[in-house]
């Protein structure tokens, strides 16, 4: 679903002026002579940034920036001003290195002239007499910064400042030097060469040097030579060259008087037509863009000027055909006048018109506009002719559905920008608007589906352009007998496209014409519930605007229209289903006369060939049955002739290969259109049940969510004997029945009501229980079953009233909360991950839903009856345990039942034995878990919380065990913060407890728990792994002198050593090898195990793969030069462990050497 979008944010000033101008400030105090440190230059590049952030805000609304442009501009090129003066002066053996920091100034100035261009910035650059000989002197210097491909920025910003220079009114001979080799001009012009062929920016602006220089009439001479020089660089097929040449062109074209241009036309025309033949060029998207830019500016300098602003306002010189011509001159105006290169132009320029690139149309498109508004009125008539004739090249079928091939893209959206363009300068008379806008109408329209995508968003788009600039043209007479018909398809538009700026295009055209023109029906109301904002959220749109705007019965039949014949049968689902709300909410404005005739046109729909025109059918009639059914008084009958409808889908359709969307509405249909009267029906049971049979079996999880609810809402009409009897008996044979029939099948048993069979209900619940039940037969091994029947169990326990709940009984409900205690213990894992997880977090839900429901209940006699405190505490720990797992939506999942559990325990509810389930350790519990900003999914935050909770004798194993499942993940955001918050723990808790009575957590008893945890899941390599790394990582940081001089800190190491090393021989796994291993190194720096811990690392040594040899000779180093292993360095044993190749087999050579330092 689309949301606003936040990067369009509108400012009415330069808000952040202050921030900029400080920042600025602190930018221009350093010495730009001295090469910055490197701190300084991480500061100056901090500064930099943050300015650009700030300029980069108004690159959509640059115009603000223009009240402090002086303040903005001035001290930065002031100080790049008095550099180069200073530059200049300085003898050249004495001139230092140009610094980083001149590069920086210069990267400011351009981050401004790209936010605001360059034509602005230019008026900024000062070009005092002085300035010439000073700039071109420092043009000429030999300095690296002119080569460098990092100063780019620096070098755009000289040129650029030069070609201002270059418009300076004096002969530039006056600046030549005595003492140069070069004159002024010839070194502007081989500079502007020299950066031409770059493909940065210091091409555009080496054009404009150019063009400045050759425009001057003291120059102007050198153009015959660089015409020249530009054929010879045909030959050198540099493209960027090329394209800077056709730059430098353009700009002369532009700039210079028609008098110097018309000199050289021919010359330049005939080096564009080569170009253009050359098909090595003519692949480049730029060079074709520059091309179609020269053939109308060519032809603009043999032509008449253009007419007058106030002469071709409106399209008011378009509107007489008498005999008086477009120029306001005698009739005698002949065609013939017009020369022929003009009509060759034109002929180009249609056919860039269809160029497979957009800017290449955009240039083509105007081109033709600017060349038009100098022709007599007949020879405009004539291109509109030929630019109409290429909409026509395509097929278009009716009901505004374009069947098209891939080029028509193209083709349309060149022939829109050429309409638009010619509309903006007021070329369209009044007798071709009807031609265009039967095209525009269709344009609108034009989205052509390809492959699992559309295209026509362009031409969309560019309609909307054109509507905007007829708006801003025409006369009001002109528009008047089109209005309605406009208004209707624009605010259609605007409302119900597909694309955000398709929506906010439509809405400024409605905008355009309603304040300009004023003659569109309810024009003010309708702007102001479309307008910019309020189509930026295409939900909003559908569901909000378009029923607000049909209340206007001009608009109501026309949205309705749209939304049967085009949105209903669009390719993408999410605009079919948003256009059946839609339809349902305009429905609902005058229901009775709507619903009907609504159903009388959908119906031949569900008999089409087309899923898509299926599916957008059978989701407006479920809107409709809603509607239906929730009018005052519900209109009965009319909804059970939406379920009549289902007879006339074709059995056909459910069959169909890719029909999960149509299966889905069809059960959404039957779940909404359903009645006890509907299901009476005698031919009813052949028009749902072959549905909901084929849908049970379905894959798809859209569809199995669409049949559990029309299972759901068949059993709240009719008792679900039947029903649960189908189930059941499927569910029961679980060991055969496909995955997704599991699947279908648990998720219905769970949301079926049970209120009008209620012995049923246990039934049912067997059935769940079978399926988790790891011991059971009937044990499903598809892991989305498994999670959907929990689920299914969870909501029958949560929705269950006390009736239900007594027929459940306590020891059915206490086996339903032990299958949820046992499936937090899933962590199933295939080619997906961890897969286990999606049970593990159903279960956690499950548990603070089953707990929140007793705790609310009164009516229970004890609460101990139905949930035991050990039980009880148990869930508790086992959902703590998630809360330090390594994944981080298990994790937020049981922050949030945890926090729920607080907060019903501090808001009592008065239940018997309530007061017994307080938790252990509530206090740090709250203190811990209250605060609605716990972060549980920010391992650094709630990892060194969680380990707390270690100091609860009661949840200590199972938090415990969560956290080695997060020192053994690898996840560095997990591991790193779960690891120092385990050992950060262990550090400050005692060897032993003071107290050997109490169960106080104290070093040697976490150890414990970590042996019990090792021992229980010893062949788990999922959880033994984490388990010994978890060991490795405290006894790494811990003493183990301290701890090996206690009784039972040397009993739990001497346990702990033998875990981990039994049976090693007959393991393959390496990351359980090594993590043996590493135990079995660390246990070298306690004296009492050395002995046995070092005839482990022998085994390890000489083991078979290489991997271990290698990690246990690097593990081994590392220890020696931690531990006090021995008793003096021995830098033979450090070279052997060093030196040894052990990937080579052979590397036993060692082995004697150790054992006797052992």
């Amino acid at each position: 679903m689309e949301k606003a979008d936040n990067e369009n944010l509108q400012f009415t000033k330069f808000e952040r002026a202050d921030d900029y101008f400080k920042l600025l400030n602190d930018l221009l105090q350093a010495n730009l002579w001295v090469e910055p440190s490197s701190e300084e230059d991480g500061n100056d590049k901090w500064a930099l940034s943050k300015l650009q952030l700030l300029l980069d805000e108004y690159q959509e609304q640059a115009w603000l920036l223009d009240p402090y442009l002086k303040r903005m501009l001035t001290p930065p090129i002031e100080s790049l001003r008095n550099y180069t003066h200073q530059y200049v002066r300085t003898e050249a053996k004495k001139r230092p290195r140009i610094s980083s920091r001149v590069t920086q100034l210069a990267m400011l100035i351009y981050w401004i002239t790209k936010t605001r261009g360059h034509k602005t910035v230019a008026r900024f650059f000062p070009h005092q007499v002085q300035d010439v000989s000073t700039m071109v002197s420092f043009a000429r210097n030999s300095d690296p910064i002119m080569h460098e491909s990092t100063s780019w920025s620096f070098r755009y910003i000289l040129i650029l400042w030069l070609s201002v220079i270059a418009n300076i009114p004096f002969d530039l001979t006056r600046f030549d030097q005595d003492a140069s080799d070069l004159d002024t001009a010839s070194t502007l012009e081989n500079l502007g060469k020299t950066y031409l062929q770059k493909s940065g920016m210091e091409s555009e602006s080496s054009a404009l040097l150019l063009s400045r220089l050759y425009t001057r009439n003291d120059t102007s001479s050198r153009l015959p030579s660089f015409l020249q020089w530009a054929r010879e660089s045909l030959s050198s097929r540099n493209e960027f060259l090329i394209i800077g040449i056709l730059r430098v062109m353009g700009e002369i074209f532009q700039s210079s008087t028609n008098q110097q241009s018309l000199v050289y036309r021919d010359q330049m025309i005939d080096f564009i037509r080569t170009i253009h033949d050359d098909t090595d060029y003519t692949g480049n998207t730029v060079i074709r863009k520059w091309l179609s830019k020269l053939t109308g500016r060519a032809m603009l300098v043999v032509l008449p000027p253009p007419r007058s602003s106030t002469s071709r306002k409106r399209g008011e010189f378009l509107k007489t055909e008498g005999p008086a011509d477009s120029y306001g001159n005698s009739v005698d105006d002949d065609l013939s006048d017009v020369p022929e290169a003009v009509e060759e132009a034109l002929e180009y320029l249609f056919t860039a018109l269809e160029d497979r690139d957009t800017i290449v149309r955009y240039a083509a498109a105007k081109a033709s506009a600017r060349i038009a508004e100098r022709l007599p009125y007949d020879f405009i008539d004539q291109i509109l002719d030929n630019i109409f004739s290429l909409f026509s090249v395509h097929i278009v079928e009716g009901g505004g559905q374009l069947d098209l091939p891939a080029a028509a893209e193209a083709t349309w959206h060149g022939a829109c920008l050429a309409c638009a363009e010619f509309a903006r300068r007021g070329l369209i008379s009044d007798r071709r608007l009807p031609d265009l806008l039967n095209w525009m109408y269709k344009a609108l329209y034009f989205d052509v589906r390809r492959g699992s995508h559309s295209i026509g968003s362009n031409v969309r788009d560019a309609a909307a352009y054109v509507i905007w600039s007829l708006a801003r043209a025409q006369t009001n007479d002109s528009l008047l007998p089109f209005a309605t018909e406009l208004a209707r398809r624009l605010v259609a538009v605007s409302v119900y496209d597909r694309e955000i700026h398709i929506r906010r295009a439509a809405s400024a055209a409605f905008q355009e014409n309603v304040g300009r023109q004023g003659i569109f029906p309810h024009g003010i109301d309708v702007l102001r519930k479309t307008d910019f904002y309020a189509v930026s959220i295409r939900r909003t749109a559908f569901l909000k605007s378009a029923p607000q705007v049909a209340v206007h019965l001009e608009y109501r039949s026309y949205f309705i229209d749209h939304l049967v014949n085009v949105s209903l049968k669009h390719w993408d689902p999410a605009i079919r289903s948003l256009s059946a709300q839609s339809l349902g909410c305009l429905c609902q404005l005058d229901l009775g006369n709507l619903g009907p005739e609504m159903l009388h046109r959908l119906s031949p729909m569900l008999k089409s060939t087309e899923l898509n025109e299926i599916h957008g059918s059978l989701l407006s009639l479920s809107e409709l049955a809603l509607a239906f059914h929730s009018a005052i008084p519900p209109r009965e009958a009319d909804r059970l002739e939406v379920f009549k409808l289902l007879g006339r889908v074709p059995p056909s359709v459910l069959k169909k290969y890719g029909n999960e969307l149509v299966l889905g509405a069809l059960c959404d249909l039957i779940a909404t259109s359903a009645s006890e009267i509907a299901l009476s029906l005698p031919e009813a049971s052949t028009w749902w049940r072959p549905v909901l049979d084929r849908c049970i079996q379905h894959r798809n999880v859209a569809v199995q969510e669409a049949v559990a609810r029309a299972f759901a809402s068949t059993s709240q009409l009719v008792l679900c004997k039947d029903v649960l009897t189908y189930n059941c008996t499927a569910v029961t044979q679980l060991h055969t029945s496909p995955p997704s029939a599991q699947q279908s099948l648990a998720r219905v048993l769970g949301i079926l009501s049970y209120s009008k069979l209620p012995h049923g209900v246990n039934d049912a619940i067997s059935c769940l229980l079978n399926c988790v039940d790891v011991n059971s037969s009937k044990f499903s091994k598809n892991v989305e079953a498994r999670r959907n029947a929990l689920e299914a169990l969870a909501r029958i326990v949560e929705s269950s009233s006390f009736g239900t709940l007594q027929e459940i009984g306590q020891s059915k409900f206490q086996e339903i909360f032990g299958a949820f205690i046992n499936g937090l213990n899933d962590y199933t894992t295939d080619e997906r991950g961890d897969v286990g997880s999606w049970i593990r977090i159903a279960c956690v839900r499950a548990i603070g839903a089953s707990i929140s429901r007793l705790f609310v209940e009164k009516q229970l006699a004890t609460l101990e009856d139905w949930l035991p405190q050990p039980t009880y505490h148990l869930a508790i720990s086992g959902t703590l345990k998630q809360g330090a797992e390594r994944l981080d939506n298990v994790r937020q999942e049981a922050g949030i039942q945890i926090r729920s559990v607080l907060q019903r325990i501090g808001g009592g509810t008065g239940t018997k034995g309530y007061d017994a389930y307080h938790l252990d350790g509530e206090e740090t519990l709250w203190k811990l878990f209250d605060s609605e900003q716990t972060e549980w999914l920010n391992p650094a935050f709630i990892f060194p919380r969680i380990v707390e909770v270690l100091r609860i004798p009661t949840y200590r194993k199972q938090v415990l065990q969560g956290l080695t499942l997060s020192v053994g993940s690898r996840n560095e955001s997990t591991l790193r913060p779960a690891s120092d918050a385990l050992v950060q723990l262990s550090s400050t808790l005692p060897i032993v407890s003071s107290n050997p009575d109490d169960d106080d957590t104290s070093l040697v008893t976490l150890l414990d728990d970590l042996h019990f945890i090792g021992r229980e899941n010893y062949a788990s390599n999922q959880s033994f792994v984490p388990v010994m790394l978890a060991f490795e990582l405290i006894l790494r940081e811990a003493s183990m002198e301290r701890i090996s001089d206690s009784e039972d800190g040397s009993a739990i190491l001497k346990k702990t050593l033998d875990l981990a090393c039994r049976n090693l021989s007959k393991f393959k796994n390496i990351q359980r090898i090594t993590a043996s291993m590493k135990v079995s190194i660390v246990m070298l720096s306690c004296p009492r195990l050395r002995r046995q811990a070092a005839s482990y690392v022998e085994f390890f040594l000489s083991h078979s793969f290489p991997t271990i040899r290698s990690a246990t000779a690097e593990q081994l180093y590392l220890a020696l030069q931690t531990y006090p292993i021995v008793e003096e360095e021995d830098e033979e044993i450090d070279r052997l462990l060093l030196e040894t190749p052990w990937c080579v087999d052979g590397s036993k050579t060692l082995l004697c050497l150790f054992v006797c330092f052992c």
